[in-house]
C-alpha cells in the first residue's frame, strides 16, 4: 500500500539520516540567507531540536505496524499524526524564535523558500528539496517545510 499511512512515505523518512538532512539544511540556511553569528546559533539551537524530533519520529519506524485490518491501518496512522503534532509543538517556538533573528530582507528570502511560497502543495516538495530529494515521502514530518528550504525557488510556470 503507498502513501505514509501504508508505509511508502513513512519508511522513506525512516532512511533518512537525520543528521546529514539538517546539516545540509544548516549550511543551505547560513550561505543563502548569510547568516550572522547569533542567527548561526539560532538556527544550531534548531537543529538540535530538529534531531531530536527526529529521533523520536524514528522509533516509530522500528514499530512493524500490522497494516492487514482497517483499525490497524488506522492506529498506525493515528500514531504518525500524534508525533507530527509533537514535532510541531517542539519546532514551532524554535522556528519562529529562528525566524526573529531574520532582518526584513532575510525574512523575505526564508519565507521565498518555502513550499507554500512556490505554490505546491506542502506534500509536493520536502523542506524545499525536490520530489525526489532524500526528503521525499516524509509522510507527516512534511510540516517541518516551514524551516524553508534549501533549493532555490523554481520558477513558476
Amino acid at each position: 500500500m503507498g502513501g505514509w499511512a501504508g508505509g511508502g512515505g513513512f519508511e522513506r523518512f525512516c532512511a533518512v539520516d537525520a543528521t546529514y538532512v539538517t546539516q545540509k539544511m544548516a549550511d543551505g540556511l547560513t550561505s543563502k540567507l548569510n547568516l550572522n553569528d547569533a542567527q548561526k546559533a539560532s538556527l544550531g539551537d534548531l537543529r538540535q531540536t530538529a534531531l531530536g524530533v527526529a529521533a523520536e519520529a524514528k522509533k516509530l519506524c522500528a514499530e512493524k505496524a500490522d497494516m492487514a485490518t482497517t483499525p490497524a491501518r488506522l492506529a498506525a496512522m493515528q500514531a504518525r499524526l500524534n508525533m507530527a503534532g509533537t514535532a510541531m509543538t517542539a519546532l514551532k517556538p524554535k522556528i519562529e524564535s529562528f525566524y526573529a533573528t531574520l532582518d526584513d530582507t532575510q525574512k523575505k528570502q526564508f519565507d521565498a523558500l518555502g513550499p507554500m511560497a512556490r505554490g505546491h502543495h506542502p506534500h509536493g516538495e520536502r523542506m524545499g528539496w525536490r520530489g525526489d530529494g532524500p526528503m521525499h515521502g516524509m509522510g507527516p514530518m512534511h510540516g517541518m517545510g516551514g524551516m524553508g528550504g534549501m533549493a532555490p525557488s523554481a520558477p513558476k510556470p
